[in-house]
């Protein structure tokens, strides 16, 4: 934030094709009957939305001062945390592919300094929207890439913490949703959710299995 109380948004994207970007600031996210994002309301246009529109490219940046908002219109919104369905920034890449229309939104607040200054950005979440179908994107926790091994692919041989929580035998091969702990084999993955048992993590309560074998 300058000294002239106006708020800069800077970021780095990555888009492989021509896209349109749109920041919304202090916005009421309106959802459809399929909980996809439907309408974000601001309180104006003018003073809230910023559109861009970008070439394909990777390891893109907007610059300072490209995208800019007076921070005095801000001030009355709260800026620092999501209450329900509001959220003070939403930054969408939007594009078509080959008649088929994707969205990437990112969900933020806003981090303040010592002295109440805006200085960084939180991300709450991101969703991707594909032909009006939303998908959260979650982080998998308990998937590591060990040095040497080929740049998406999973590391099972030769190391121990692969082994399944449950058996210690066999490689754990199935994400537990909601918590998203990858931590256990399928086998004992289903008797788990057989016997209702709780992820043997966190504790939590166990929704559904995803299977994540390697190939």
């Amino acid at each position: 934030m300058s000294e002239d109380h106006k708020l800069s948004i800077m970021f780095k994207y990555d888009t492989l094709c021509n896209a349109h970007i749109r920041v919304n600031m202090c916005v009421t996210e309106k959802k459809n009957p399929n909980n996809a994002p439907e309408m974000f309301y601001t309180p104006n246009r003018e003073n809230y939305i910023h559109n861009l529109s970008v070439a394909m490219g990777v390891d893109q940046e907007v610059q300072q001062g490209t995208i800019v908002f007076d921070i005095n219109y801000l001030a009355a919104f709260e800026l620092c945390k999501s209450i329900k369905d509001y959220y003070p920034m939403i930054i969408s890449v939007n594009y078509t592919d080959n008649g088929a229309q994707y969205a990437m939104m990112t969900y933020c607040t806003f981090t303040k300094d010592g002295d109440q200054n805006i200085n960084g950005v939180h991300v709450v979440k991101q969703v991707a929207l594909i032909n009006g179908l939303p998908f959260e994107l979650k982080s998998i926790y308990g998937m590591t890439n060990e040095e040497g091994a080929e740049e998406g692919q999973q590391v099972i041989d030769d190391n121990p913490e692969a082994e399944c929580l449950i058996c210690l035998s066999d490689p754990k091969d199935t994400l537990i949703m909601p918590c998203c702990h990858f931590c256990v084999c399928e086998g004992c993955g289903k008797e788990l959710v057989k016997a209702k048992q709780t992820c043997p993590i966190c504790r939590g309560n166990i929704s559904s299995l995803i299977p994540m074998k390697k190939h």
